[in-house]
């Protein structure tokens, strides 16, 4: 009886404490749940600020613009937070980047772009930028643009939108400027200090040559010539397999490329641009005996971008209207005509329409009447 009794009060104590984990158990689940509501709440009024300010999470952010085709010289474009734009011009000619290094005054027409903010590759939202990139036609750099407020003419009045508000600021593409290096045959890359995105037009021009012992020349393109003036030599014969060719390569381990005495392409990477003479193996030991040197011109032009499909029908109408105003008025002096035409050709630059109604304003300037 005793063993039975013994047994009951065991079984009886884990009822007790199996009632007691339940009660817990019950109260925990009761908290978490609690929690979880707490989180959810301010998980709605997170998503909300954000949607104010960026835009819903399930929008994918796109990312800035490209500099649009239709950006006159002296021209800006404000892209904000929210994703609208403000094209407009600014009173300031230049503005003050504090970095770490000290306070750069940068003129408004050297710069390509300023931004304030990125945009995640993963559409995971846009991230303010303690410091600020300003990108250069001669370099970048990193720090805090010094202005507070922009004050921004339109063509619907003045506009002063705060630095905060902004995304990225994009400039007009100014005129490619050149720039001048003088090469020696030594067989080092140098660093034109020139800063390339893909696309950019890049203009690369070679003048100037290496004498051998007043016997020989060689050219940039790796050609060689005999001297103005001195009769022909058998020395070519002698030094075959013998060139300096002008070389180039766009970052550090970018693909080489010959510039020759002339190149003009598109970047197809983005880095900075190295140029040298390379010397053959068969040229190594003619190389202390070299005189003069290759003169170099870079010229760097700005990406412009590719019409949208939008601009591309806005131009296509716009033709339309010019071609309906030209056969409409068939006594017209051929100036009014010209001017419908060249409308086309200066508002909608690079796209498919503006390129045929550059053909037809030749035809039209060709009228007699």
């Amino acid at each position: 009886m005793k063993k039975w009794t013994a047994i009951l009060f065991v079984f009886l104590f884990a009822a007790i404490a199996l009632a007691q984990q339940g009660q817990e158990d019950e109260m925990m689940r009761k908290m978490l749940l609690e929690r979880i509501k707490m989180v959810e709440i301010e998980l709605a009024r997170m998503k909300e600020m954000y949607a104010q300010r960026f835009g819903k999470l399930d929008e994918k952010p796109k990312p800035p613009a490209s500099i649009p085709v239709d950006l006159k010289p002296g021209e800006l474009l404000f892209i904000l937070n929210d994703g609208s734009k403000l094209k407009g011009t600014v009173a300031i000619s230049d503005f003050k980047l504090k970095t770490t290094y000290g306070t750069l005054t940068i003129p408004l027409k050297d710069t390509q772009r300023i931004t304030f903010a990125q945009i995640s590759k993963s559409g995971g939202g846009e991230k303010r930028l303690e410091k600020q990139q300003v990108v250069t036609a001669e370099f970048t750099a990193k720090g805090i643009v010094e202005v507070d407020k922009f004050k921004i003419r339109t063509g619907r009045g003045e506009l002063t939108v705060p630095k905060s508000d902004i995304r990225q600021i994009l400039f007009a593409p100014q005129a490619g400027r050149e720039k001048k290096f003088e090469l020696k045959p030594t067989g080092q890359w140098l660093d034109t200090g020139i800063k390339l995105a893909k696309g950019d037009k890049l203009t690369i021009s070679a003048e100037g040559t290496l004498e051998l012992k007043d016997d020989v020349q060689f050219k940039p393109d790796g050609s060689q010539a005999d001297p103005p003036g001195k009769p022909a030599t058998d020395l070519g014969v002698r030094i075959a397999g013998v060139s300096y060719p002008l070389m180039a390569r766009i970052g550090e381990k970018g693909k080489e490329f010959k510039a020759g005495s002339s190149c003009d392409k598109q970047a197809d990477e983005e880095g900075t641009l190295y140029l040298k003479i390379q010397i053959s193996e068969a040229a190594k030991k003619f190389v202390d005996s070299l005189k003069g040197s290759y003169k170099v011109k870079v010229r760097k032009g700005s990406t412009v971008a590719k019409p949208t499909e939008a601009q591309e029908m806005a131009a296509s109408q716009a033709l339309g209207r010019a071609r309906y105003f030209d056969q409409a008025n068939p006594y017209e002096d051929k100036e009014i005509v010209a001017a419908k035409y060249k409308e086309v050709v200066d508002k909608y630059p690079g796209t498919a329409a503006a390129k045929e109604a550059a053909e037809i304003l030749k035809k039209v300037m060709k009228r007699k009447r």
